[in-house]
């Protein structure tokens, strides 16, 4: 979805309300599109927004989550696995593979792959890696 046209800056403020009051546990980035936050392609997939937006200038630290990234408009216009390097370089930290639509056994592993093949070559840093694990652990060591 295209909200170019129609986004307002005040949509922010119940994330800033939410972040500042420590509320959220979890932020999702949607994969919608934004030309005037990111010109190259869904917000959720765009360090601009996920790093700069949410994380730098609303000050949010906890885990972002990645909205399907087997939706059809992410698996055409890039590929799951592809994908899912740009998310965890955009500053996502959990990545949502819903496989519903039509199963797939080996997409889990074929990401593992791709992510690890992109810290292999230097695209992704193993410490960006390691920070969204912590942040994911965070999760759980909250809940126990």
């Amino acid at each position: 979805m295209d909200v170019s046209a129609t986004w307002a800056p005040l949509e922010l403020e119940p994330f800033r309300r939410l972040i500042a009051d420590g509320i959220a546990d979890v932020v999702m980035a949607a994969h919608v599109i934004d030309r005037r936050l990111s010109a190259n392609g869904p917000t959720s997939l765009s360090h601009a927004v996920v790093t700069g937006l949410l994380r730098d200038q609303l000050g949010w630290d906890g885990p972002v989550i990645t909205d399907d990234l087997q939706a059809k408009a992410i698996t055409t216009g890039y590929g799951t696995e592809a994908a899912a390097v740009l998310a965890l370089e955009a500053g996502n930290d959990l990545l949502l593979i819903a496989n519903q639509e039509t199963y797939d056994a080996g997409v889990v592993g074929r990401v593992v792959d791709a992510i690890s093949a992109a810290v292999d070559d230097g695209r992704l840093q193993e410490t960006q890696v390691d920070r969204a694990w912590r942040r994911v652990q965070h999760l759980f060591d909250w809940s126990a």
